[in-house]
């Protein structure tokens, strides 16, 4: 009898871990193309990535208000745009799962200039393997995944990477 349930519960356990498998966020490599999406942003107009690309160098931050590095890194990317925006580079904030109000109220806070997408599903989130925030995508102008970067990138370490590749 106990070695049935241990059976059984072995057997549930594998299932399981199987299912969950199936789940697992995939992981880009370097020079791959992104997965193409479609969210809409703040202002309500639908953004196509990458056809909205047009072969500019993009930047595209995950990120959610509860996570401290993710609002540090938004604020940090603004007045990097700022300097480097103007046709080679464009940079999108793509917010997981958070209320509209609520994502508009930090991007007024912040005073971002770049847009604000919606990712209400987190589908787009788990279609760029994205498992901690914040993480960023820069993507070249081909819109072929050029670096990921984990973790709150202060904007001196970014504008030196954009001044690498722009």
């Amino acid at each position: 009898m106990v070695t049935r349930c241990r059976f059984r519960s072995f057997l549930a356990s594998v299932l399981l871990l199987l299912v969950g498998c199936q789940q697992t966020p995939q992981t880009l490599a370097r020079g791959e193309p992104i997965p193409p999406f479609q969210l809409p942003s703040l202002g309500a107009q639908k953004l196509q990535v990458p056809a909205m690309q047009r072969g500019q160098w993009l930047l595209i931050h995950f990120w959610a208000d509860w996570c401290p590095p993710c609002l540090q890194e938004l604020r940090a990317t603004e007045p990097v745009y700022r300097r480097l925006a103007g046709g080679r580079f464009e940079v999108l904030a793509v917010n997981i799962k958070q209320p509209r109000e609520r994502v508009a109220r930090v991007a007024s806070d912040l005073e971002l200039s770049y847009p604000v997408l919606l990712d209400a599903t987190g589908e787009v989130a788990r279609r760029y393997g994205v498992d901690a925030l914040p993480v960023s995508f820069l993507v070249d102008p081909d819109g072929r995944l050029y670096t990921r970067l984990l973790g709150g990138v202060p904007g001196e370490r970014l504008e030196a990477l954009l001044h690498e590749v722009l």
